[in-house]
């Protein structure tokens, strides 16, 4: 039992040194590409990862061809640029980690861009989750509920997300936003916890970029009928009783 109980923390540690891995590789690696692992290190030492895709992400912008013609072409003037990652735990329990990354990447232009990478994870078997927490049979249940929550909670200071998309089209067929839900840990007035799903549109997935990035969370007592059985039951674990 002692063994297996190592094994099973090692797969979900594991898992989580893979997908900041993944995030960090970026931009030689995207979400539509398998997965590249360039760390070749020890994966138990968070030190060495880091350190090396600290050196890596400096080496891939100063041999790129962007930077090596604007130096070639101003050369009296420094070649800035800025790729930055915040990687945060989200939520914590016996059964479920969650994690966000915020990048930010600058290489010249009138603004640089932001993307938010998100991955909650089972900590018996490593498993990462995306739209399998949820009954693929609820998906339309959920969009209603993901765009109610945007007005309440993002859109509040104009006339709705409808008078704000790009695309027209989406005000009849509203999408849920590519990057899955995340786990995360909401905190009460009164300082209790609870669980809730986080969805999170990247920017112009479905407003302009002066938008931002939109997101809401949804608490898990107004969220969990739609949920997968087997995500509810493992999410159940973590809950006070």
């Amino acid at each position: 039992a002692k063994k297996m109980a190592e094994l099973s923390q090692y797969i979900y540690v594991d898992s989580i040194r893979n997908w900041i891995s993944h995030i960090l590789a970026r931009p030689a690696v995207s979400d539509t590409t398998s997965m590249l692992l360039l760390f070749k290190g020890e994966a138990d030492s968070a030190e060495d990862l880091l350190s090396f895709y600290g050196k890596w992400q400096i080496n891939d912008w100063t041999t790129s061809e962007d930077y090596l013609s604007i130096a070639k072409d101003f050369p009296d003037h420094p070649v800035i640029c800025e790729r930055r990652n915040i990687i945060v735990n989200a939520y914590n329990s016996p059964s479920l980690v969650s994690m966000i990354d915020t990048s930010y990447v600058y290489e010249g232009g009138a603004h640089g861009s932001s993307e938010i990478s998100v991955a909650t994870f089972n900590t018996k078997n490593g498993h990462k989750y995306g739209w399998d927490i949820f009954k693929k049979e609820k998906f339309n249940d959920l969009t209603k509920l993901v765009k109610e929550g945007l007005n309440e909670q993002f859109f509040i200071e104009s006339n709705g997300v409808d008078s704000q998309l790009l695309d027209d089209a989406q005000r009849d067929s509203f999408p849920l936003p590519v990057t899955p839900p995340v786990l995360v840990n909401l905190t009460s007035k009164e300082g209790g916890s609870k669980p809730g799903i986080c969805f999170i549109y990247q920017q112009y997935e479905i407003v302009s970029y002066a938008e931002g990035i939109p997101f809401c969370i949804i608490s898990y007592d107004k969220i969990k009928e739609l949920l997968d059985p087997q995500f509810a039951k493992e999410l159940e674990k973590g809950l006070p009783k």
